[in-house]
């Protein structure tokens, strides 16, 4: 459900837990933990646990792991997956509406912009950095295979690199492809 006052799920279990002393984290950890108390205060931006819920039930359910056994999401990865998924912002935009009769576009007649609201993702680009190890690369596996099979509209490109020069690259287009 849509709401401007939730606590995300993923992140109240890891501050719990961060709290009660079962997991310490460093001052980046902190910080961002700090900057998503802000969002959850912030009545301008919404969070929407069905697109979370969505992620994981899709990886829990449909992916499988290399030996064909069941994929079962580690903590972080739901955790980031709601960093992403999770938290929107609603625009006021001016879109264009064609003149139609019925179903069908009425060529030579003018159409007219139409004032519409518009949900906006406010995460649109991730970085992780964890150390070797961490299954960034099996993250970006579940996330990538989610947006090829349940958001068609688009491709998502995703990439994993030892360094942000690195991942910068591979994610460019150059001029030369336009």
């Amino acid at each position: 459900m849509l709401s401007n006052t939730a606590t995300p799920r993923y992140y109240a279990e890891f501050k719990q837990q961060v709290l009660s002393g079962e997991i310490p984290v460093c001052r980046e950890i902190s910080d961002e933990m700090n900057r998503i108390e802000e969002l959850i205060a912030n009545p301008n931006i919404w969070y929407d646990d069905q697109a979370v819920e969505g992620f994981v039930l899709y990886c829990e359910n449909e992916l499988t792991l290399t030996d064909g056994s069941d994929l079962f999401l580690l903590d972080t990865f739901k955790l980031w997956a709601e960093q992403v998924l999770g938290w929107y912002y609603f625009v006021e935009r001016s879109v264009w509406q064609p003149a139609v009769k019925g179903d069908v576009e009425l060529p030579g007649v003018p159409g007219h912009y139409v004032k519409k609201t518009i949900k906006k993702r406010l995460t649109t680009k991730q970085y992780l950095i964890v150390a070797r190890g961490a299954a960034k690369s099996m993250y970006a596996y579940c996330f990538h295979a989610f947006y090829l099979n349940v958001d068609t509209r688009t491709t998502y490109q995703i990439t994993t690199a030892p360094t942000m020069k690195q991942a910068e690259e591979v994610m460019s287009i150059p001029d030369s492809d336009y």
